[in-house]
């Protein structure tokens, strides 16, 4: 028979709500998740609320979110549920990419700004500041890091061709615990050797890396 956990196990899976009564204007623009959060939690202790969420996930799944963002720490029947929810809300236009994009910047948070202040020169400017400009280095630093912020804001990767090329070269490693974060790294180096056209070495690209980092 189904024993549900405790109220406090599945609100600690919760990023807004905390058991407590809410208050809408000390949530903000994060209230209504607080809400879905809290419908979540209630759910488990039901006949009924198990078997919405058991049709929820099966929708989630078929839309084709079954994998997405494992490790984010949300449950899948809760992302299922909230995801019904911005279904319901919706344009009539939603994909699954729509979604992601949507639970990234607004349920987890990591948008434009989050991503920005994992940056060195890169603050969200339409161009390279005129203070960095004349620096080959800390302009190409800036350039790179901008697409980054716009390929993780919008895809929440970025090009696993990147990834695969940084790992090939036995740079799985390097610098591993500077603060950087290991995607910003491979970006780095596999837009570097898209540019170089693939006559980049690896000599160089920590050379340019340590100049970076300063």
């Amino acid at each position: 028979m189904y024993q549900p956990k405790s109220r406090e196990e599945y609100i600690d899976k919760c990023r807004y709500y905390k058991g407590e009564p809410m208050d809408e204007e000390a949530l903000g623009e994060n209230y209504l998740l607080a809400c879905y959060e809290k419908y979540w939690v209630e759910k488990h202790y039901t006949a009924d609320g198990l078997h919405d969420l058991k049709c929820l996930i099966k929708a989630y799944k078929e839309f084709g979110l079954g994998h997405f963002n494992p490790n984010d720490g949300a449950p899948i029947a809760l992302k299922a549920l909230i995801w019904s929810r911005y279904m319901h809300w919706g344009s009539g236009y939603e994909t699954p990419d729509t979604f992601k994009q949507w639970w990234r910047r607004f349920y987890l948070k990591l948008n434009e700004e989050y991503y920005q202040e994992k940056c060195r020169f890169y603050r969200g400017e339409d161009s390279c500041p005129a203070s960095i400009a004349y620096d080959e280095l800390k302009a190409s630093a800036w350039k790179m890091e901008s697409y980054w912020v716009c390929e993780m804001v919008e895809k929440g990767q970025i090009p696993s061709e990147y990834t695969y090329s940084y790992h090939k070269d036995g740079l799985s490693n390097f610098s591993k615990d500077d603060g950087v974060p290991q995607s910003l790294k491979e970006f780095f180096y596999g837009y570097g050797l898209h540019k170089a056209e693939g006559m980049m070495t690896i000599e160089e690209f920590k050379e340019w890396y340590n100049q970076y980092k300063g």
